[in-house]
C-alpha cells in the first residue's frame, strides 16, 4: 500500500534537496537519428503504443520496430520481441507483456498529459517501476527566503532510490526535477539572463537588472536582498531552509550573506531529520542513474514466487539416419523442494515443463515430465539432487526452449530460457555434445540413463567438487573402417580456464591446465567414449573441455567443447 505523506516547510526542504539530482527535465530515453520522422508514418493507434515500448526497448530495437514495413509485420515483431521478455516462456501466459500494458493504460489515467505520449515523467517512473513504497508531496512556497513549485518525492525503497518531481508550470503536468547546472551556465555568462527566461517560456517575472549587476550580486557586491528580487525563478526548487537565496547560487558565500537567524533554522532543520537520514537519501538519489542503467524497467511478475534452483543442460546425439535426438537434463535441489506426510513418509514432488520453438519463435512442440523423491524409514534422507531428463526428437536448426520447473507443493518456480543448436550428425565425421555426468558405470541390466552397455547418470548442474573426478561422455560417428570393420582413431582433451586467476593485483594466465591424449580403435564406425579427469591439481573456477577426435585413416578432425566448474 502506497503512503502519502504531505511534509510541511522544514521537512520538504531537507527531503526534496535530496531528491533534486536523480533525474533530467528530457527524459532517459535518447533518440536515435531519425526516430522522430519514422515514428511520424505509424498510425494514431500504433504512435500511442509505441510511446510506452519505448521505455522496454533499447535503440537497436525501436530503429528495427520503426524500419518494418508494415502494420502486421510489426505486430508480429512485436509478438517475438514479448516472447523474448517472458518470465514463464515454458506456459501462454505472458505476464510481463501484460503487466506492461496495464501501467501504460494506468499512467495515461493517472498522471495524464495533453500531449504525447498521454503522461507526464510521474506516469514514465510508473511504467518503468510500478508504484512507489511511498510519496512525499512536497508544498509550494513563495517568499523572499524560498520559492518552489509544488511537487513529489517518489521513494522505490524496494529498489533503493528516489526520484523526485515538479509541478513548475502549475498545469498539473509534473516533470522530473533539473538539476541546476544549466542554471549556473546562464547566470555566470554576460548578457544570457534574459535568453534563459525567454527560453523558459511565458509567466516567468524578472526584475530588470542587467548582467553585470548580476555578476555583483554574485560576487557579493550588491545587497543580498537584491538578489530574490532578481532571481525568484532561478533558485534551486528544493533549497537548504537554511540557505539564503544568494547563498543557494552560490554555496561559497554561505557564511557572508546568511545571518544568525538563517543559520539557526538550518541546525534546526538538520537536527530534525539528522544526518544519517539525508545520507540515506543522498544515496538512494544518487542510486537512480544506477538503476535505470542497469534495470530501465522491473515488473512485479519478476518477484511473484520464490526460486526453485533448477539447473537445466540440453545435449543432442545421433538417433538413426537423419535423426537428432535431444535429450534435456534437469536437476532439482531437493533442499529446495517442500516434502509433504504420504503413506510411506515424506514426498516431494516437481513438475518439469518444456515448450520449443523455432527459429522464428513459432511453436513446435510441448513436453513434460514429473519427478519426485521419497524419505522413507528405510532411507530416511532424501536425494541431494531430483534428476530428470526430456528426451526430444528434432530437425537439425536452431531453437528456443522455454523451461519451467514448479515445485508441486509450494510456489518455488525456476523458469529458464536456452537457445540449443540441433546439429546434422550426418555425412562426414562427427562428435556428439559432451554429456557431463556425475557417474558412468557398466549395466547388463535395464535402468535409467541407459545407454548401450552403459548407465550414465547426467550432470546438468556440470559443477565438480574437488577431489572427485570430472567424468563425461562423448559419441562419435562416422569413422572409416577397414575390411575388418575396425575404425582407429585418435582421442585429445583439454581444459583451459575461461579467463584469468588474480594473483595479488596481478592477472596470471595460466594457459593450458590439462592435456592429454591416446589411440585407440573399435569395431564400428560409431564409437562411444567415457573419460575421467581428475580435479586435484585444478584450481576453483570455470574451465572449458575440449575434445577432439582424428580418423587416422582419413585424417578427418571432429572437435566439441563445454564448460564445467571446480569448486572447493
Amino acid at each position: 500500500m502506497t503512503r502519502l505523506t504531505v511534509l510541511r516547510f522544514a521537512g520538504a526542504a531537507l527531503a526534496c534537496a535530496l531528491a533534486a539530482r536523480p533525474a533530467a527535465g528530457q527524459g532517459f530515453i535518447e533518440r536515435f537519428s531519425g526516430e522522430t520522422e519514422l515514428a511520424g508514418r505509424l498510425d494514431h493507434d500504433e504512435r500511442w503504443s509505441y510511446a510506452g515500448l519505448r521505455i522496454v526497448m533499447n535503440g537497436q530495437q525501436r530503429r528495427a520496430y520503426l524500419s518494418i514495413a508494415t502494420r502486421q509485420e510489426r505486430r508480429d515483431w512485436l509478438d517475438r520481441f514479448w516472447i523474448d521478455l517472458d518470465p514463464t516462456p515454458a506456459t501462454d501466459r505472458n505476464e510481463r507483456r501484460t503487466e506492461h500494458e496495464r501501467r501504460v493504460v494506468e499512467a495515461r489515467k493517472r498522471f495524464p498529459a495533453q500531449r504525447e505520449p498521454g503522461w507526464d515523467r510521474r506516469g514514465e517512473i510508473f511504467i518503468r517501476y510500478g508504484e512507489p513504497d511511498e510519496i512525499v508531496e512536497t508544498e509550494s512556497q513563495i517568499g523572499a527566503l524560498d520559492n518552489r513549485m509544488p511537487g513529489e518525492v517518489w521513494y522505490f525503497h524496494r529498489y533503493g532510490f528516489l526520484v523526485s518531481f515538479q509541478d513548475e508550470m502549475l498545469t498539473g503536468e509534473y516533470t522530473c526535477f533539473l538539476e541546476t547546472s544549466e542554471t549556473w551556465r546562464y547566470l555566470l555568462t554576460p548578457g544570457t539572463v534574459g535568453d534563459f527566461f525567454r527560453d523558459a517560456g511565458e509567466g516567468v517575472y524578472m526584475h530588470p537588472f542587467s548582467a553585470r549587476q548580476t555578476l555583483e550580486i554574485l560576487e557579493g557586491q550588491r545587497r543580498e536582498d537584491d538578489v530574490n528580487y532578481v532571481f525568484p525563478a532561478l533558485l534551486p526548487q528544493h533549497v537548504d531552509p537554511g540557505m539564503s537565496a544568494a547563498a543557494a547560487l552560490n554555496p561559497d558565500m554561505l557564511d557572508f550573506v546568511a545571518g544568525r537567524e538563517l543559520r539557526r533554522m538550518h541546525h534546526e532543520t538538520m537536527a530534525l531529520q539528522g544526518p544519517w537520514e539525508m545520507e540515506k537519501a543522498e544515496k538512494m538519489a544518487q542510486n537512480f542513474y544506477a538503476v535505470v542503467a542497469r534495470k530501465p524497467f522491473i515488473h512485479d511478475c519478476e518477484f511473484a514466487s520464490l526460486p526453485l534452483g533448477a539447473f537445466f543442460d540440453a545435449v543432442s546425439f545421433r538417433g538413426g539416419p537423419g535423426l537428432t535426438r535431444t535429450e534435456l537434463l534437469f536437476a532439482v535441489p531437493a533442499s529446495r523442494v517442500l516434502f509433504v506426510r504420504s503413506p510411506e513418509g515424506w514426498r516431494g514432488e516437481v513438475a518439469v515443463r518444456l515448450l520449443v520453438r523455432d527459429k522464428h519463435l513459432v511453436e513446435v512442440r510441448r513436453e513434460s515430465a514429473v519427478v519426485f523423491a521419497e524419505a522413507t524409514a528405510d532411507r530416511p534422507e532424501p536425494p541431494v539432487w531430483l534428476p530428470g531428463s526430456l528426451v526430444l526428437t528434432l530437425e537439425p536448426g536452431r531453437y528456443r526452449f522455454g523451461l519451467e520447473a514448479c515445485d508441486a507443493n509450494s510456489d518455488r518456480r525456476s523458469d529458464c530460457r536456452m537457445n540449443v543448436v540441433v546439429p546434422d550428425f550426418e555425412g562426414d565425421l562427427a562428435l556428439s555434445d559432451i554429456l557431463f555426468a556425475s557417474s558412468i558405470r557398466e549395466t547388463g541390466d535395464p535402468v535409467a540413463y541407459q545407454r548401450g552397455n552403459l548407465q550414465v547418470v547426467p550432470h546438468p548442474v556440470r559443477t565438480y567438487l574437488k577431489p572427485f573426478p570430472l567424468v563425461f561422455y562423448v559419441e562419435i560417428y562416422h569413422l572409416d573402417v577397414d575390411g575388418e570393420g575396425i575404425a582407429f582413431y585418435d582421442v585429445e582433451f583439454t581444459v583451459e580456464p575461461t579467463a584469468k586467476r588474480r594473483w595479488g593485483p596481478v592477472l596470471v594466465d595460466d594457459g593450458v591446465v590439462v592435456s592429454s591424449s591416446f589411440r585407440t580403435s573399435g569395431y564400428g564406425a560409431d564409437q562411444v567414449q567415457r573419460l575421467e579427469i581428475a580435479t586435484e591439481t585444478l584450481p576453483k573456477g570455470v574451465f572449458r573441455l575440449g575434445v577432439r577426435v582424428t580418423d587416422r585413416r582419413t585424417l578427418a578432425v571432429a572437435r566439441q567443447t563445454a564448460c564445467f566448474t571446480v569448486i572447493e
